[in-house]
C-alpha cells in the first residue's frame, strides 16, 4: 500500500496528512471557545471564496488554455479562499459585538449563504469540470510539488504559533478576563488565532474539500475530549486522531476504491465511534 501511495500519490497523501492535523489542531481551538459550529460554516466559506475566484479569474485576465482545462495555481485558490474566511470572521465578529441576532442564526445564515453561492458560481466558471468536481468533493490528487511546499510552509508558520504560543492562545480562549487582568492582549491574539483559523480552513479546502475540513475541526476534539480528562491529554490526542483518521481515510480509499475526501471523513467518524465503544467498555468494567 505505501509503494502505491509513494509511487501514485505522495504528494496528495503528504499534502491532505498536513490538512488532517492541522485542522484538527485549530478545532481543538474552536471546541475549547465553544464555536465548534462555526467549523461548519467556514468551510462552505472557503469553497464559496474559491468559487468566486473561479468564476472571475478568466475576467481578471487569467488566460485559458484551449478547452477551458487549465487549473489556476495552488496561491491564487488559497488567496481567495482565506480572504473570503476573514471578511466573513470580520462580520460575524461585528455582528456580534452589536447583538444582531442569535450565534445560531448568523452561523446558519452564513453556512446557508455560501452553499449557495458555491453551487451558483461553480455552474458557471470556465475551468474543467474535473478540477471542479475534484474541489467539491477533496479529492487533493492534483497537488504538484509546488503546492506540497506551498503548503508545507504554511503549515509550519500555524505550527510555529501553536507550540510557541500555546498558553496564550489557551488563555485567551478558556479564560478572556483572566487574560486581560495578565496584561495580555485579548484582541492582539484573537485576531492571530482568526488568522490562524482562515489559513488553516483555506490550506484545509483546497486540498481536501470543505466537508472533510468540518469532518476534521469537529470529530477529532470531540473524540479527544471522550477519551481524556486533562487539557494537556486533549491537545496532544486531538492532532493524533486527526492523523489517524487521515491514515484510516487513505486505507479505505484505497481498499475499497472510494473517494478520498469522504473517506477521510468517514476515518473521523469510525475514530469518533471507537472513542465511544471505548468510553462505554470502560464505563462497563467500572
Amino acid at each position: 500500500m505505501w509503494d502505491l501511495i509513494k509511487e501514485l500519490y505522495f504528494e496528495a497523501f503528504i499534502g491532505s496528512l498536513l490538512a488532517a492535523v492541522l485542522c484538527s489542531m485549530v478545532g481543538s481551538l474552536l471546541y475549547l471557545k465553544r464555536n465548534i459550529f462555526l467549523g461548519l460554516a467556514l468551510p462552505q466559506v472557503s469553497a464559496a471564496g474559491i468559487s468566486f475566484g473561479l468564476f472571475i479569474l478568466p475576467g481578471l485576465g487569467y488566460a485559458l488554455k484551449e478547452g477551458g482545462r487549465q487549473t489556476p495555481e495552488l496561491l491564487i485558490i488559497l488567496t481567495f479562499a482565506f480572504v473570503s474566511v476573514m471578511v466573513i470572521i470580520g462580520i460575524l465578529l461585528y455582528l456580534d459585538a452589536k447583538g444582531k441576532g442569535s450565534e445560531e442564526s448568523r452561523i446558519a445564515g452564513t453556512f446557508a449563504g455560501a452553499w449557495t453561492a458555491t453551487i451558483l458560481f461553480l455552474n458557471n466558471t470556465p475551468f474543467g469540470k474535473a478540477y471542479v468536481d475534484s474541489m467539491i468533493t477533496g479529492e487533493a490528487l492534483s497537488i504538484t510539488k509546488g503546492d506540497l511546499f506551498v503548503l508545507f510552509g504554511l503549515f509550519i508558520f500555524c505550527l510555529f504559533w501553536f507550540l510557541v504560543f500555546s498558553k496564550r492562545l489557551l488563555i485567551v480562549i478558556y479564560d478572556p478576563e483572566f487574560a486581560v487582568s495578565s496584561g495580555i492582549s485579548k484582541n492582539l491574539w484573537l485576531t492571530i488565532i482568526h488568522i490562524i483559523t482562515g489559513l488553516t480552513i483555506a490550506f484545509g479546502v483546497t486540498t481536501v474539500g470543505p466537508l472533510v475540513v468540518f469532518a476534521l475541526l469537529a470529530l477529532p476534539s470531540i473524540s479527544a475530549r471522550i477519551l481524556c480528562f486533562s487539557m494537556r491529554s486533549f491537545l496532544v490526542l486531538v492532532p493524533l486522531i486527526g492523523l489517524l483518521s487521515h491514515i484510516s481515510g487513505w486505507l479505505l480509499s484505497l481498499k475499497l476504491d472510494l473517494p478520498l475526501g469522504p473517506s477521510i471523513a468517514l476515518g473521523s467518524i469510525i475514530c469518533l465511534v471507537l472513542a465511544k465503544l471505548f468510553k462505554l467498555l470502560r464505563f462497563i468494567k467500572t
